[in-house]
């Protein structure tokens, strides 16, 4: 009976494990069918939001002179938000650059927290409760921040969720690094076809 158990219990994780990479194939797939780097944060925070079921899911896209940032995404709306955080500056940069994943469940009792007066105001003021934070690196270089928010109430991360997300705003950052090759060749395909009837022109002249 403890052997049919243990089986019924190992066939479970697998099926759900297998729903999980489904899901994570899924929205990749989703992510990387978009070319404009705007349609990829919509693609990206819709999709991350539902499979989460979350409140709020968004990209906090970064200023790399001074670390603060715009956002671009029934509580207060973050959509094109300006934000100032001298704690980011301060004490995270590093840490996300070299891919830290952060998972708060509630900002009221983390322990991380309590030195961060600055950060829980700032949460505040978009009624979060409880957030997970994930880097987006493009090239290596820190370009923003995949963030989703509980509003309703705090919330225990599991951690296939902590990973999921992780994996996704690796998939965000490959995306965005297409898009950004994408506008580089197309806008040397632009110059090449100017200098090539600004020659042509040149030709006339001569001739």
């Amino acid at each position: 009976n403890q052997m049919a158990s243990q089986l019924k219990l190992l066939v479970k994780e697998q099926e759900i494990e297998a729903q999980r990479e489904k899901l994570k194939a899924d929205i990749t797939l989703n992510i990387r069918k978009s070319l404009r780097i705007e349609d990829i944060y919509k693609t990206a925070v819709r999709e991350i939001r539902q499979a989460l079921k979350t409140d709020r899911v968004v990209v906090y896209e970064f200023n790399p002179e001074t670390w603060d940032g715009k956002v671009n995404a029934g509580f207060p709306k973050m959509m094109g938000a300006y934000i100032e955080d001298p704690c980011f500056r301060e004490r995270q940069v590093k840490m996300y650059k070299n891919g830290r994943v952060r998972a708060i469940s509630n900002i009221y009792e983390d322990a991380g927290l309590k030195k961060a007066a600055c950060y829980v105001k700032m949460l505040e003021q978009f009624a979060v409760q409880a957030n997970l934070v994930a880097p987006i690196l493009v090239e290596d270089n820190l370009m923003g921040l995949l963030i989703a928010h509980n509003c309703e109430s705090p919330r225990e991360w599991q951690q296939q969720e902590i990973d999921l997300f992780k994996q996704l705003a690796i998939q965000v950052g490959f995306a965005v690094e297409q898009a950004k090759l994408l506008e580089k060749v197309d806008k040397a395909r632009v110059v090449a076809q100017s200098d090539s009837e600004e020659e042509r022109q040149q030709k006339e002249e001569l001739q």
